[in-house]
């Protein structure tokens, strides 16, 4: 069984590609150590990247179809659809489950992050990246398909907690995403903002939500699949899991 951190963090396991290639597998995620509290409000969360091969990933899929616990706000669910974006959620009884079937699947997770990120602030984490320049496909509105060019570079997800007035053990959780191209230290880097796929999501400790692809063929591949998906020669399917871990003043 795949055991989750499940504490607050003040502290990143690792950050971007220099943990991407780790090959962490199933069982291998216990608690690290406890850490201190401060006096701001924060919220901690466990963010893992797993990766499971192709054919394992419509078992894992049909499971997550059914995790539907949390109530997400959209900027568009049809765009969210029309780009084969998959979102779930659930609590503790619910990643039971998951983590059986992450198992079966033998999943690995190629990403262990722990952040605490003060309420109002934002903390960037990148989710995939492409090697060289591609053409990217979209939907930003209805079915209509677009490309963009875009040069070598990351996808980055932009995860920001937003106090919720009256709750003091729970925060709305707003999330975004976009490619920046380049390296690190480039005056030339340049963002294309996703901003059609934003949501966000209201969390209390031990619930979590996923973010995945649905990977259905098709003419062209569309921004989730690309995000969630491992090439040749070792193809695999892609997802994310953030865990609320702690919220606390």
């Amino acid at each position: 069984m795949i055991l989750l951190l499940l504490v607050g963090c003040n502290e990143r396991f690792g950050r971007g590609a220099d943990v991407l290639d780790l090959g962490i597998k199933a069982g291998q995620l216990t608690p690290r150590q406890n850490f201190e509290r401060s006096d701001s409000v924060n919220v901690g969360l466990g963010v893992y990247l797993f990766q499971v091969q192709p054919k394992q990933w419509p078992k894992v899929l049909r499971r997550l179809s059914k995790f539907d616990k949390l109530e997400f706000k959209y900027a568009s669910i049809v765009a969210l659809a029309a780009n084969e974006m998959v979102t779930a959620s659930g609590d503790m009884t619910m990643l039971t489950m998951l983590q059986k079937d992450i198992a079966k699947a033998d999943a690995i997770a190629i990403k262990t992050i722990g952040l605490r990120i003060l309420q109002g602030l934002k903390e960037k984490i990148v989710i995939g990246s492409i090697k060289e320049p591609q053409t990217i496909y979209y939907a930003a509105a209805g079915d209509v398909v677009s490309g963009v060019g875009l040069d070598r570079g990351d996808f980055i997800l932009h995860i920001e907690p937003v106090a919720l007035i009256g709750l003091r053990r729970a925060s709305k959780i707003n999330v975004s995403l976009l490619h920046r191209s380049g390296v690190l230290g480039d005056l030339n880097r340049r963002n294309f903002d996703f901003g059609w796929l934003d949501f966000s999501v209201r969390m209390e400790p031990g619930q979590f939500f996923i973010l995945a692809s649905r990977q259905s063929p098709q003419k062209h591949k569309m921004i989730a699949n690309t995000i969630f998906s491992s090439p040749a020669p070792a193809p695999a399917v892609r997802f994310l899991l953030v865990m609320c871990t702690l919220i606390s003043e």
